[in-house]
């Protein structure tokens, strides 16, 4: 692998990141001041159904990220120094995040007392969100990556170890075309069988960021492909929205058409974030440094600000371009909110604070 300068080489992965994080603050903030406002969810609006082709499955650029840097910078680290990090700066704030939010909930038990009865409830509670991410609905997303953690050294063995190996991780990157995941939105919910689906984009990430100077050479060459193939692929989930199509079969056809577009907009974004060199936008670049807090509070932010925003601003005609308006003010607060914390934390707790925090 070509020796790299990280500064140079690193900066347009990681305002990527501040990207990705944006995407998914904004598609959940328009969801729910949707709902806040109308009382429903109605899949068929044509807010909705833009909201949905543009900022669902964008984790599956937090994936493709993560699948780049093992193989372009964590790798040579070791796994010791791998899982470990891992452990100490997603496992543990996860477990911090999720005893938070279990006890956030529990307000509403007001039936329950300091009993044995409310400490195996708790417990109970605990422990099943803890395992399916169901703390807060953007959770489910944890226990998924933790698990391609721990796979990554098989993945890596597959890329590296002979033509039929390879044979066998290609095969993986593709295999979210037909192995599409379960659709998160109704429950919010890790599933076993959605691994499969972002073990794709991480496998494709681990390749991409093997000699990534070379592959992003030889992508924007086809950038003009890559951009159609996205758009096209944009056009057909809009069909499939408006025509209410989901399954072809056996096959999510929606998830599989995200996962060609998501992929194919990655490319085409970050080719755009190198070519700025070191003048990266500061704002995704602040963005992506809290990161993991962001990611972590936006969710319960959002649900608590929605209705206090809507009720300041509320007028007697509510139409869809103030949910809008609404909905990017929302995505301003809970990024601002989650970094205020962090940054108070920081300075209390220091280092010690991206234990729990994530920054």
């Amino acid at each position: 692998m070509k020796s790299e300068k990280p500064a140079a080489y690193l900066h347009f992965i990681n305002s990527f990141r501040g990207f990705a994080v944006l995407c998914i603050v904004i598609g959940h903030a328009v969801s729910i001041a949707y709902i806040t406002f109308f009382h429903k969810h109605n899949s068929a609006d044509p807010l909705l159904i833009i909201n949905e082709i543009l900022f669902d499955a964008c984790t599956l650029y937090f994936t493709l990220i993560s699948g780049i840097l093992f193989s372009a910078v964590l790798k040579q680290k070791g796994y010791l120094t791998f899982y470990r990090n891992k452990f100490l700066y997603i496992f543990l704030p996860y477990v911090f995040y999720t005893f938070v939010f279990v006890l956030l909930k529990m307000k509403w038990y007001r039936h329950f007392t300091i009993s044995m009865d409310f400490a195996e409830y708790f417990s109970e509670k605990f422990i099943k969100d803890l395992v399916y991410g169901e703390g807060n609905f953007v959770l489910w997303y944890i226990p998924l990556f933790l698990c391609l953690c721990i796979i990554t050294p098989l993945l890596d063995f597959l890329l590296h170890k002979n033509r039929f190996t390879q044979l066998v991780f290609c095969m993986l990157i593709f295999s979210p075309l037909l192995i599409s995941r379960m659709e998160t939105s109704a429950t919010y919910t890790f599933k076993a069988v959605n691994v499969i689906y972002f073990a794709g984009a991480y496998a494709l990430g681990m390749y991409w960021g093997k000699d990534i100077e070379t592959k992003m050479l030889r992508l924007e060459k086809y950038r003009l492909h890559i951009l159609i193939a996205g758009i096209l692929a944009s056009i057909l989930l809009a069909y499939c929205y408006v025509n209410g199509i989901n399954r072809v079969g056996f096959v999510f056809i929606r998830e599989s058409l995200f996962y060609i577009q998501k992929i194919c907009f990655s490319v085409i974004i970050l080719l755009l974030l190198k070519k700025l060199g070191n003048k990266q936008p500061a704002v995704l670049g602040s963005i992506a440094r809290q990161a993991m807090p962001v990611y972590f509070m936006h969710g319960v932010a959002l649900i608590l600000l929605a209705p206090v925003v809507i009720e300041m601003t509320r007028q007697e005609s509510v139409d869809r371009i103030n949910v809008f308006i609404l909905s990017v003010l929302l995505s301003l607060l809970v990024i601002v909110i989650p970094v205020a914390i962090a940054t108070l934390a920081k300075k209390v707790f220091g280092k010690q604070s991206r234990m729990f925090i994530g920054a």
